[in-house]
C-alpha cells in the first residue's frame, strides 16, 4: 500500500467512527437522605438551665436527649427530665417533681437532693430532716415566737428525735419541742420582747415592803389563768391545768424592764409532770413554751 492509500484509509476510519450511534449519557444525582434527626430539646429556658447546671458539676453527669441523666455510663434510676426541664422521680408509687434549687450534682458525692435520695437498691425515698417532722415544726414555731435570730440554734436529728443545739455552747437547748428551762429564760430575756409591768419591789410604783406575792396576785396569777384558758381551748375544752393541782413560780425576765414570766407545773404531785414557761409579749401575745 502506497502512502496516499494509507492516509485515505485513516481518514475513512475516523469518519465512520463519528457517524456510529453513541450510547446515551447518564448523569448521576445524589438522593436526599431519609434519616430523621431528633433535635435535643434545649429551647426551654429551664431545660437549658439544668443542662448548664449539670455541665458545671464536672464530667460524670450527662443530660441525654431521651430525657435521662447518666452518671458516667449508667442512667440514674427512676429520674426523667421533660422537654421543659422538669425532673420527675417516683416515690412510693407517686410522681414527685424535684426542685432544681434543691438538687445537686457532684462528681464525688453523686446526685443529691435536700428532700429525696436514692437508697442502696436504687429506689427514691424521702429524706427525713428536722424541719420536715412535727417536732421540728413545733420547735421552729416556738423559736419564731421568741424572735430567736437565725444561727443561734441549729436543728439536728438524733435517732428519731429532733434536737436544737445552742450554737454558742453546743449544748442541747430542746428536744422534740420541749426546751431546757435555762435556755428559755436566756432566749426570752435576749430576744423575747417581754411586756413590762409596774409590779415588783424595786420599781417604786408600790408601797415599801411590797412582797413578791403581789406580783403573783397582779401579774403571774392572771397569766396562769390565761394559760389555763388557752390549754383548755387546745385540748377540746378539757382542763389540763387546774389551780388545785398546779404550782407556779414567778420569774423576773429583766430587772431593767421589770418584765415577768412564770414557770408552771401542771401537777405538783407528779415528779414527771409537764411544765411550761409563760410570759406576755409587748404586743399582748401570750407565749407558752414546754420546758423540762
Amino acid at each position: 500500500m502506497n502512502k496516499s492509500a494509507a492516509i485515505l484509509l485513516v481518514i475513512s476510519s475516523i469518519f465512520l467512527a463519528s457517524c456510529s450511534p453513541q450510547p446515551p449519557q447518564v448523569t448521576a444525582t445524589s438522593l436526599p437522605s431519609t434519616a430523621t434527626v431528633i433535635p435535643m430539646p434545649t429551647s426551654h429556658p429551664q431545660f437549658a438551665a439544668l443542662r448548664d447546671q449539670i455541665a458545671a458539676s464536672g464530667e460524670h453527669f450527662i443530660l441525654n436527649s431521651n430525657g435521662t441523666i447518666s452518671d458516667g455510663a449508667n442512667p440514674i434510676p427512676g429520674l426523667i427530665v421533660a422537654p421543659d426541664g422538669t425532673m420527675t422521680i417516683m416515690v412510693n408509687g407517686e410522681s414527685v417533681i424535684l426542685d432544681p434549687a434543691k438538687t445537686h450534682f457532684d462528681d464525688e458525692a453523686g446526685i443529691t437532693n435536700d428532700e429525696y435520695k436514692l437508697d442502696e437498691s436504687g429506689i427514691w425515698i424521702e429524706v427525713i430532716t428536722p424541719e420536715s417532722t412535727e417536732a421540728g415544726k413545733a420547735t421552729m414555731a416556738i423559736l419564731e415566737q421568741l424572735n430567736v435570730p437565725e444561727g443561734v440554734v441549729k436543728l439536728e436529728m438524733k435517732g428519731e428525735s429532733v434536737v436544737c443545739i445552742d450554737v454558742a455552747t453546743r449544748e442541747v437547748a430542746c428536744k422534740n419541742g420541749t426546751f431546757v428551762a435555762k435556755f428559755v429564760k436566756e432566749y426570752v430575756k435576749l430576744y423575747g420582747d417581754a411586756q413590762s409591768t409596774p409590779y415588783g419591789p424595786e420599781t417604786g410604783n408600790v408601797p415599801p415592803g411590797t412582797a413578791t406575792s403581789d406580783v403573783q396576785k397582779h401579774v403571774t396569777l392572771p397569766m396562769v389563768l390565761d394559760v389555763q384558758a388557752q390549754l383548755r381551748s387546745e385540748n377540746g375544752g378539757v382542763d389540763v391545768l387546774t389551780l388545785e393541782k398546779s404550782a407556779f413560780i414567778d420569774h423576773m425576765i429583766s430587772d431593767q424592764d421589770k418584765s415577768w414570766g412564770a414557770i408552771i407545773t401542771v401537777d405538783r404531785f407528779d415528779p414527771n409532770s409537764k411544765k411550761y414557761f409563760a410570759y406576755v409579749k409587748k404586743d399582748g401575745e401570750l407565749v407558752i413554751i414546754p420546758i423540762k
